[in-house]
C-alpha cells in the first residue's frame, strides 16, 4: 500500500511464486505469517503469481518485495521508477514533462545548497530518461544475445533452404514422371489451368503435411531446448551463456501462423514452375516421350542436379560451426583449471557490516585497525569443519575460482621507482585473500618457497604468496622469494591506509579464476586476518565481509550439506549460508553455454546432412531410372560393372564437390558469426576456444564427411545400376 513506504511504517513482504513455492512449501495461510529480513520482522502480504520476473528473468530465483523508503540522507541518484502513461498522453509528452520535474528539481537542490546532480567527470547534468518498459528490459539483454539469435536463426534458414532444395527436386522429378499422364489429361479435353492446379494442390497438400508435422515435432523440441538451457547458478557472481526468457518460449498461435504462412509460401514457390512447366506440354512429343529415355544432360537433370549442390554447400556451412562447436567442447573438457575439484564442497557467508566492522575507536581517525571480530567469525566456522566426521581438511577464500568474480589491487614493488600513468607492471592484478591451509585443500602446487600459515597473523609480518604468472611478469629473471611489495589505492598509487610492506614468501601455480574460457592471469594471495580496514570509497568492503569455504570431503561432498549449515548456525544463528554446492559444478556452469549452442547447431546440422543424404540419393536414383536404357546398351556392348559403378559414383562425387567448393565459401561467413558468440556478457572473448574460427582443418574435416556421405548415399543406385539386365532394358522399350 503507498503508506507502507513511508517511514516509521510497518514492514512488508511480497513473496514470488518461486519463493512461496520452494521455501513455503505453497502453504495457503502463508499471508500474513512473519519473514524475518536482516533481523527485521516484515509480515507476508502477497505472493506474486507464477511467471512473474520483473526485471531480472532469471530462472529459479527466489524472490521477494519490500517497501522502498527513500530518505534525505541517502544519495540514490540511479533510480528506475515505473509509471502508466495517462490515456491520450504520448511518451515524448511525458518526457517533456520529466525534463521540466528534473531541472526545476536541480534548481531546488542548488538554492537549498545540497549536491549538485552535475557529476564531477560530466559537463552534463543528471537527468531523467523515459522510455517504455519492454525497452528497458530487453536493451540490456538485445546486445548479448543478438548474435546467438542470429546464429540461430541461419542455422534454421539454412535447413528451411534445404529443406526447399529437396521439396523442389521431388517436384521436379515428379512433374517429369508424369508427363505422359497430363499429356494425356490434355488430350482428353483438360484445361492447361486444370493441369497447373492439380500441381499446386499437390504441392499445398505436400507442405501443409510436413508443416502439421514439424509443429508437433517443434511442441516436443521447444521443452527438449528448454531443458538444454543452461541454468543460473547461485556459485557464480554473473550470468554466463544462459539464454534470457526461453522459459517463455513456446508453440502458441503466433507461431502456428508463421508456419501456416512458411507451408503455403513454400508450396507457391516450389510449385508454380512444374505448374507452369507441365501446363505447356507438347502433346505429340510428350505421348511418344519413354519416361526412360531421356538423355542424362538433359536441363530437367541439370536443374536438379544444382539444387542437389544447393543442399550439399548449405550443409557444409552448417557442418563447418558444429565442428567448431564441437572442437570447443573437446578443448573446454581438456582444461586443467589448476586445482582438483573432486570431493570439495563449497559454500559461502556473506556477513553483515554493522554486526562485524568494528569503526575506529577514535573519532576522526582513519579506518586503519583491522577487525578482529570479523576474523574471529571465519576462524571459528574453520575449526568446527575440520572438525566434522568426514571432512579431512578445510579453507576459505574471499572470491572462489571459476566463480565469476574478481578482485584486483595495485601494487608497487620496494627497490623500484613507482611508475606514471598505465605501465604495464603497474597495473591490477588479481588479488584474494585466505585462510587456512587453502593450497593444500585445493590441490594447487607449490612451486617455491611456502604457503599461507597459521602464524601469518595480524601481528606477524605481512606476506603475499604469488601465482607463476605473476613471478614470470614481475620477476621474469630472479626469484621473486623475499622480494618486498606493498598493495596500493587504485588510482593515487599511495599505500592503502593500514597497509604494510609485504614479502613474497611463495609461488603457487595457476588457476583459471575467471573462467575456463579465459587463461590464468597474474595473481597474489594474502593471509585474510592481514587485511588493513579500508576505506568504503576503495570499493573492497563487500570482498572483506564475504568468504567462500571448501571442504575436502571423504564421500559424495553433499552429504556434509546440512552439517555446514548447522555450524555457522551454532556461531550466528542469524547467518545464512548459501551456494552450497559440489566444486566440481563450476565446470559443468562453464560448459553448459558451450554445450548448449553445440547441441542446438549439431542437431541443426545433422538435419540438414540428413536432408542432402536424401537429396543426393533421390538425385543418383532418378538419375539411374533415367539411364537404365543407356546402361542396358552399354552392358550389352561390353561394358563392365566396374565401369557402370565409376559412372554412376563419379556423378555422385562430382555433385558433392562442387557443393563441397561452394560451401567452404559460405562456412567462412558463419563461422564469423559464430565466432561473435560470447561466453559470458562480461567479456569480449569468444565462445570459441581452442579452435580459431577460420581452422583449416575443421574445413578439411567436414569437407571429408560431405564426400563420404555422398558415397554413403551412392551404395543403393551403384547397386541397382550394376544389375541392370540389358535384355530387359531394351525390351521395356
Amino acid at each position: 500500500m503507498p503508506e507502507e513506504g513511508l517511514p516509521g511504517a510497518d514492514d512488508v513482504v511480497i513473496l514470488s511464486y518461486q519463493a512461496w513455492q520452494q521455501r513455503f512449501d505453497e502453504d495457503r495461510n502463508v499471508i500474513g505469517a512473519t519473514l524475518w529480513i536482516d533481523r527485521v520482522p516484515a509480515t507476508v502480504v502477497g505472493v506474486m503469481p507464477a511467471g512473474f520476473d520483473y526485471m531480472y528473468n532469471r530462472r529459479g530465483y527466489n524472490q521477494f518485495w519490500i517497501p522502498a523508503r527513500l530518505t534525505e540522507a541517502e544519495d540514490m541518484r540511479l533510480v528506475v521508477s515505473v509509471a502508466r502513461l495517462a490515456p491520450g498522453v504520448t511518451l515524448e509528452q511525458a518526457q517533456l514533462a520529466m525534463d521540466v520535474i528534473a531541472r526545476r528539481d536541480q534548481a531546488e537542490s542548488v538554492d537549498a545548497g545540497l549536491p549538485s546532480w552535475r557529476p564531477e567527470s560530466s559537463s552534463q547534468p543528471w537527468g531523467v530518461n523515459v522510455l517504455p518498459l519492454s525497452r528497458s528490459l530487453s536493451r540490456s539483454l538485445s546486445s548479448d544475445i543478438r548474435p546467438s539469435l542470429m546464429v540461430l536463426w541461419s542455422a534454421s534458414v539454412v535447413v528451411l533452404l534445404v529443406a526447399w532444395a529437396n521439396a523442389a527436386g521431388l517436384l521436379v522429378a515428379r512433374g517429369v514422371s508424369r508427363r505422359k499422364d497430363f499429356a494425356l489429361r490434355m488430350a482428353l479435353g483438360a484445361s492447361r489451368w486444370r493441369v497447373a492446379r492439380l500441381f499446386l494442390a499437390e504441392g499445398v497438400l505436400l507442405t501443409l503435411a510436413g508443416g502439421a508435422l514439424g509443429s508437433l515435432m517443434a511442441i516436443w523440441g521447444v521443452r527438449v531446448i528448454r531443458l538444454m538451457n543452461p541454468d543460473n547458478n547461485s556459485l557464480i557472481g554473473g550470468d554466463p551463456i544462459t539464454f534470457p526468457r526461453l522459459d517463455e518460449a513456446s508453440v502458441d498461435l503466433r507461431v502456428l501462423g508463421y508456419t501456416l504462412l512458411v507451408s503455403v509460401l513454400t508450396a507457391l514457390l516450389l510449385s508454380i514452375a512444374p505448374a507452369i512447366r507441365g501446363s505447356k506440354l507438347e502433346l505429340d512429343d510428350s505421348l511418344k516421350e519413354s519416361t526412360r529415355s531421356a538423355p542424362a544432360g538433359s536441363r530437367r537433370l541439370r536443374l536438379r542436379g544444382g539444387l542437389v549442390v544447393a543442399q550439399v554447400a548449405l550443409t557444409l556451412v552448417l557442418l563447418s560451426g558444429a565442428g567448431l562447436l564441437v572442437n570447443t567442447m573437446l578443448s573446454l573438457w581438456e582444461v586443467d583449471p589448476g586445482f582438483s575439484a573432486a570431493g570439495l564442497l563449497t559454500f559461502k557467508t556473506q556477513l553483515e557490516a554493522d554486526r562485524y566492522w568494528e569503526e575506529p575507536s577514535t573519532p576522526g581517525e582513519a579506518p586503519t585497525a583491522l577487525s578482529p571480530r570479523l576474523d574471529a567469525f571465519f576462524e571459528q566456522v574453520l575449526d568446527r569443519l575440520v572438525s566434522l566426521p568426514g571432512v579431512d581438511a578445510a579453507a576459505a577464500i574471499n572470491i572462489l575460482p571459476l566463480s565469476h568474480q574478481q578482485a584486483r589491487s595495485r601494487f608497487v614493488i620496494t627497490g623500484r621507482p613507482i611508475p606514471a600513468g598505465d605501465e604495464p607492471w603497474h597495473g591490477r592484478i588479481g588479488y584474494a585473500a585466505v585462510m587456512g591451509g587453502y593450497f593444500d585443500v585445493m590441490g594447487i602446487p607449490l612451486l617455491r618457497g611456502r604457503a599461507v600459515t597459521e602464524g601469518d597473523t595480524a601481528a606477524a609480518p605481512w606476506v603475499v604468496v604469488i601465482n607463476q604468472s605473476m613471478a614470470e611478469r614481475f620477476w621474469p629473471d630472479e626469484d621473486p622469494i623475499g622480494r618486498q611489495m606493498t598493495i596500493v589505492g587504485h588510482t593515487s598509487g599511495a599505500p592503502i591506509p593500514g597497509e604494510r610492506p609485504r614479502e613474497v614468501i611463495g609461488v603457487v601455480g595457476d588457476v583459471h579464476r575467471w573462467s575456463l574460457q579465459k587463461n590464468p592471469e597474474p595473481m597474489m594471495y594474502v593471509p585474510a586476518v592481514q587485511q588493513p580496514l579500508e576505506a568504503l570509497e576503495s570499493g573492497r568492503l563487500s570482498r572483506r565481509l564475504q568468504m567462500s569455504y571448501v571442504l575436502r570431503t571423504a564421500g559424495e561432498p553433499m552429504r556434509w550439506a546440512r552439517q555446514v549449515q548447522s555450524v555457522v548456525a551454532q556461531i550466528d544463528p542469524d547467518q545464512p549460508v548459501h551456494a552450497v554446492a559440489p566444486m566440481q559444478e563450476l565446470f559443468t556452469i562453464w560448459t553448459d553455454g558451450a554445450r548448449f549452442y553445440t547441441m542446438l547447431i549439431v542437431a541443426f546440422a545433422a538435419a540438414t546432412l540428413a536432408l542432402s543424404l536424401i537429396g543426393i540419393y533421390g538425385m543418383l536414383v532418378y538419375s539411374v531410372t533415367r539411364r537404365t536404357n543407356e546402361i542396358g546398351i552399354r552392358m550389352a556392348l561390353g561394358a563392365r560393372r566396374a565401369g557402370v559403378m565409376k559412372l554412376v559414383v563419379r556423378e555422385g562425387l562430382a555433385l558433392a564437390a562442387s557443393g563441397v567448393a561452394i560451401g567452404l565459401v559460405g562456412a567462412y561467413w558463419l563461422t564469423g558469426l559464430i565466432s561473435a558468440l560470447q561466453f559470458d556478457s562480461y567479456d569480449d572473448e569468444t565462445i570459441l576456444y581452442g579452435i580459431s574460427p577460420t581452422d583449416p582443418a575443421n574445413f578439411a574435416a567436414v569437407a571429408a564427411l560431405m564426400l563420404a556421405v555422398a558415397l554413403l548415399a551412392c551404395y543403393r543406385p551403384v547397386r541397382h545400376a550394376t544389375r541392370v539386365d540389358p535384355m530387359t532394358a531394351l525390351r521395356s522399350e
